[in-house]
């Protein structure tokens, strides 16, 4: 979608639901490239003066995802066989290898970063943002998006991505944790919840 979007001749895409933390990283990237969206390289953004030229991007922190949960267990609810009953320990499984794999991708950032690749280290952050978004890791969806937007701006990589990353996973888990308590003490599976 966002290669249609920007080949159509739109400066920038958000996906939905768009979320404060995109927006403001959107915003802000306009900002660091000194024009205005609608205005393209070489026009003037205020039509009376040129675009400035900006130097290469300092390393940028990823800023908090204040106000995004660490975890909506509706998202994994609102999966089929989750939902509707046939498959409640499906969501077990799926969170199980979301771990693994979230752990696997933050340690792929730290190596990339300390390799100096940045395909891999985009890779990574972009695959991170995607799973935990798809399992309800929403706040740690959003700081994995506000990094991705960060290194597709060309800002240079900061090294505490992955020190952000893996506080995002650290608060997801004792989410989990949490939500997972609170259906045992109420002789639940921990994910019935209304949709």
């Amino acid at each position: 979608d966002r290669v249609a979007c920007l080949e159509a001749g739109m400066d920038d895409f958000l996906t939905k639901p768009v979320l404060a933390q995109s927006l403001w990283t959107t915003v802000a990237r306009w900002i660091a490239h000194g024009r205005a969206p609608g205005s393209r390289a070489g026009q003037a953004s205020s039509g009376a003066t040129q675009p400035r030229a900006t130097a290469p991007a300092a390393p940028q922190p990823l800023p908090p995802s204040t106000g995004v949960p660490c975890f909506d267990p509706k998202v994994l609810a609102r999966l089929m066989m989750v939902g509707d009953g046939s498959a409640p320990g499906y969501a077990d499984e799926l969170l199980a290898l979301f771990l693994d794999d979230a752990r696997a991708l933050i340690g792929t950032v730290e190596v990339s970063l300390a390799a100096g690749d940045l395909v891999a280290l985009k890779r990574a952050v972009h695959t991170l943002k995607s799973t935990a978004g798809a399992v309800g890791a929403q706040a740690l969806a959003a700081q994995a998006a506000a990094g991705e937007a960060l290194l597709q701006a060309d800002a240079a990589p900061d090294a505490g991505i992955a020190q952000a990353l893996r506080d995002g996973l650290s608060a997801f888990e004792q989410a989990l944790a949490g939500e997972r308590a609170r259906g045992a003490a109420g002789g639940r599976h921990w994910l019935t919840v209304p949709v």
